[in-house]
């Protein structure tokens, strides 16, 4: 008999909490009594490097830096990237010199690498099994879990959990002697995708236009990110009628609907969710003059591309996933319980999300003018401020 499925996730939890530690903690204790945790005196010389990168775009997005380092620091190693998911793949490819881009559950990983790297998002057991089986004698990566899950990664690196994702993915890569030469993120399509975004401008009659580019989407299972469609409806119309600006509404497939939404309640705009891949769609927000997301994995594609970008937050952590870079602006509604996100995906609230709701059209706005440096845009930056 099947268990209920309200009981699968306490139980998860529980087993994590309380039986796994029993298993790491003692073991990676006797680990570190015998010196099995060390960091080289030296910039390894690899002859072939995996990088693993869990998680979504946003997250491959802020560990480019990272993976820059390791294409600078060791320019001679064989480099092959791991991601999760094919959308992450292509990001990869257009990020660094990589040779070769494996994808989870497609591609399989070999046992013969040198040097193992897992981004700080990685679930610690899953990444240390993970470069276990890739062979590697240098395996690095960040445990910040009490129990020391990952216990197989023999060279951690500990940035503290409060750490922008860029900071802490540097932080990875120095841990072996890898500097960095850029800490920015920095994303640059393909001439084929900007070939793509202007033929797509060319035949909306927009392709010296001002425009501004709006994701009122996020990710799979992350709807507690939204601010919501009318909020987006609002400043849509606020932006096409006061300020002048040809608003597109980008995002994925499952989004169409959504994009449809909020230019049908504006009554400007122009849909481009569906239209275009990951690539065009980064080629054609680079063009805009400035980005307004969700705390999204296109927000962070934004700020890689050089587009001013001002990204809404309710129960997510800036401090951790802002869009990096002195361009950019987040929102905020600056609530005594935010962020209320968990390392377990888990926000407080469940329907109402009083962080978003306390998030006016007019602090974004203001947020925008700032970036854009309109007129009058340190009078609403100072409300939009107020908000945190």
């Amino acid at each position: 008999m099947e268990a209920p499925v309200g009981w699968v996730s306490p139980a998860r939890r529980a087993v994590k909490k309380a039986v796994l530690p029993l298993l790491t903690w003692p073991t990676y204790q006797a680990l570190r009594v015998v010196g099995f945790y060390r960091r080289p005196a030296e910039p390894p010389r690899a002859r072939r490097t995996l990088v693993a990168l869990y998680g979504g775009i946003g997250n491959v997005v802020l560990a480019g830096p990272m993976l820059r380092a390791v294409r600078e620091g060791l320019p001679d190693s064989i480099l092959h990237v791991w991601c999760e998911s094919a959308p992450a793949a292509e990001l990869c490819r257009a990020m660094a010199r990589v040779d070769a881009v494996l994808v989870d559950g497609t591609d399989a990983v070999e046992s013969d690498y040198d040097l193992f790297l897992a981004n700080c998002v990685a679930p610690p057991l899953r990444a240390s099994l993970l470069g276990l089986r890739s062979g590697a004698g240098l395996r690095v990566g960040e445990d910040q879990t009490r129990s020391h899950r990952g216990l197989l990664l023999n060279c951690p690196s500990w940035a503290g959990p409060e750490g922008h994702e860029v900071e802490r993915n540097l932080a990875i890569a120095e841990a072996v002697g890898l500097e960095a030469c850029q800490r920015v993120p920095f994303l640059d399509p393909r001439p084929e995708d900007h070939s793509a975004a202007m033929e797509l401008l060319r035949d909306a009659g927009l392709a010296d236009a001002p425009l501004v580019g709006l994701h009122p989407g996020s990710g799979p299972g992350q709807r507690f990110k939204r601010w919501g469609r009318c909020r987006f409806a609002d400043l849509a119309e606020r932006l096409c009628f006061e300020r002048g600006l040809e608003v597109l509404v980008f995002g994925g497939p499952e989004e169409v609907a959504l994009a449809e939404a909020v230019v049908g309640q504006a009554g400007c705009g122009h849909v481009l969710a569906g239209r275009l891949s990951l690539l065009q769609s980064a080629a054609l927000i680079r063009r805009c003059r400035a980005f307004v997301s969700n705390d999204s994995g296109l927000m962070h594609i934004s700020a890689a591309v050089g587009t001013p970008t001002v990204g809404i937050f309710g129960p997510t952590r800036p401090q951790k996933n802002r869009p990096y870079g002195h361009a950019h602006r987040v929102v905020a509604a600056g609530l005594p319980c935010q962020p209320c996100y968990d390392a377990e995906g888990r926000i407080r609230c469940r329907r109402r999300l009083p962080c978003l709701e306390a998030v006016e059209a007019d602090h974004v706005l203001a947020a925008v003018d700032a970036v854009l440096g309109s007129a009058g845009a340190a009078e609403r930056v100072e409300s939009a401020s107020a908000m945190g």
